[in-house]
């Protein structure tokens, strides 16, 4: 979302001394959002003041509104995480970028969600000619976020079979965009009917609706059999079906978790295992070892180990499932014999 391009080609001089943008108010007041004016900031050495063209919305940023963010900001807080416009004004020690540049960015202080934002100069993205701001804006969290877990993460081959959970939203459509040119082909599930249409107009070869047809059964008959990776963004019961797909060493990507359910912790300090029921976290309550989250919400714990005790923190991990039912180990190796460690571990596959 974001403002459209009016102000013209080039920059011009600051009619007044402020700048407006949304503000988040305390977090006790979730779903506050309020219009304020603020001076326009100064970039400092190595950063540059940025006029803000279009503003992504991200569901980081909703986290934001209710008061979960798992990376606190303070509040009262300009929310906003990636945006793309002109360069405004560039503070001392800036090089290679000029007053008027058209620019991309992430800024992980947050901040875009205003008329001008303050940029570190190595965020700096410049924008070719081709793109508009507003395709732009929606760049550096959505589409990094899917290059990097298909060329970085789990490394994505012609021919794989790719199972994308939440294919219609942002993350997923650029997944699937990606995942296509790289020559693989995509599956993907949305929890929304309607979601599909974009995802297989961009590429995806099936979707399916998990509200209306187990997706585990619907993919393995669309793939015809198991698939070589899958990325969620789900998590909870999702994620945990997901592991009936996956081929043996096949990757699945975890990067969220936007659905209720449990989560197991290991506190070292008193070699006891957690389970955390999901809920909204209280920030009022940022204890360790669990900042952001009341520790009040805890389970009574399964049991206490020896932390160093592998099989016995195996056994209560899995609640109940016997250490001994685990496979028997692949073959042993020098931690220092890198040769052997990666042979070992793509146990023949290329």
């Amino acid at each position: 979302a974001g403002s459209t391009d009016r102000r013209g080609p080039g920059v011009r001089a600051h009619r007044r001394p402020v700048v407006e943008g949304q503000a988040l108010a305390e977090h006790n007041a979730p779903g506050s959002l309020e219009l304020v004016e603020r001076p326009v900031p100064v970039p400092g050495a190595g950063e540059v003041l940025a006029q803000v063209g279009y503003a992504g919305c991200n569901f980081a940023d909703t986290m934001m509104w209710r008061g979960t963010y798992p990376h606190p900001k303070g509040y009262p807080l300009i929310a906003g995480l990636e945006f793309a416009g002109r360069i405004a004004a560039i503070g001392p020690g800036v090089k290679g970028i000029a007053v008027g540049d058209r620019i991309a960015a992430f800024v992980e202080e947050a901040g875009v969600f205003a008329d001008y934002c303050i940029v570190p100069v190595e965020r700096v993205i410049p924008i070719p000619d081709a793109v508009s701001l507003k395709v732009a804006a929606s760049f550096p969290t959505q589409a990094l976020t899917a290059w990097h877990m298909l060329h970085t993460v789990a490394t994505v081959r012609p021919g794989d079979k790719v199972l994308i959970h939440a294919i219609g939203g942002g993350v997923g459509l650029c997944l699937t965009q990606l995942a296509v040119a790289a020559g693989a082909t995509v599956f993907g599930t949305i929890g929304t009917a309607g979601k599909e249409a974009r995802a297989l107009a961009v590429g995806a070869t099936a979707v399916v609706n998990r509200g209306e047809r187990d997706f585990v059964e619907a993919i393995a008959a669309a793939a015809g059999g198991h698939v070589d990776k899958v990325y969620d963004s789900t998590g909870a019961t999702i994620l945990d079906r997901s592991f009936e797909l996956i081929r043996p060493l096949g990757h699945i990507v975890s990067f969220g978790e936007d659905e209720n359910g449990e989560l197991y912790f290991a506190n070292i300090s008193n070699n006891t295992i957690y389970k955390l029921v999901l809920a909204t976290p209280n920030p009022d309550n940022c204890e360790p070892p669990f900042p952001g989250c009341n520790p009040a919400d805890l389970a009574e714990p399964y049991g206490t180990l020896d932390f160093f005790d592998i099989s016995g923190f195996l056994s209560a991990f899995n609640n109940g499932e016997a250490a001994a039912d685990l496979a028997e180990p692949t073959g042993t190796f020098d931690f220092f014999d890198v040769s052997a460690f990666l042979s070992l571990y793509n146990n023949g596959c290329p």
